[in-house]
Order: structure tokens, then sequence, then C-alpha cells
């Protein structure tokens, strides 16, 4: 994907999603009341990594998260990982 088709994408994400690594990741982190609201969501997000077989970068503790997408087999973004973080956007709505 070229750069003007990843902002393009990135134009249709839910709020908080950017850019990151020299354009070649995409980044949210997400806030939690406490540590079993920020498990719950990085449960429902593995399940459905691997549902999909593609797997984000997780970080997480009490009240926090950071997601990071990419497709490590081209160490770039790919139309797979914005559908994936539009996933996310909609699993984050249910915790």
């Amino acid at each position: 994907m070229t750069t003007e088709e990843k902002e393009k994408a990135l134009e249709s994400l839910g709020p908080g999603w950017e850019l990151s690594f020299n354009n070649t990741r995409l980044k949210r982190s997400f806030s939690f009341p406490d540590f079993k609201e920020a498990l719950e969501l990085v449960n429902l997000i593995s399940f459905y990594s691997e549902e999909v077989n593609h797997h984000p970068e997780i970080h997480f503790g009490y009240g926090h998260m950071e997601l990071e997408i990419w497709t490590h087999t081209i160490n770039d973004l790919s139309v797979q990982d914005f559908s994936f973080a539009e996933k996310v956007d909609q699993l984050s709505t249910t915790t």
C-alpha cells in the first residue's frame, strides 16, 4: 500500500488509530477502569487473531492496552491489517 492509501484507509477506522513506525504499522491505545476489562479485550482480540491467523503485538496492564498491527511477512501494512483494526473497533465496543 502506498502512504496515501494507508492514510485514506486510516480515515475509515474509529478514533485513536494512528500510523506508526515510519507508516508501516497501525497503533492504538485503550484505557480501562481496571485490569479485568483490559484483559477481556485482550482475550477477544486473541481469539479473533487465532481465527484469522493474523497476530498483533499486544501490551497491557492495569487500566491500559496498546495494540500494534502489521503484516509480519512484508514488514508493512496491508489491507488485511486495516480489516483487522476494524474488527478490533467492533470488539472494543462489546467490553
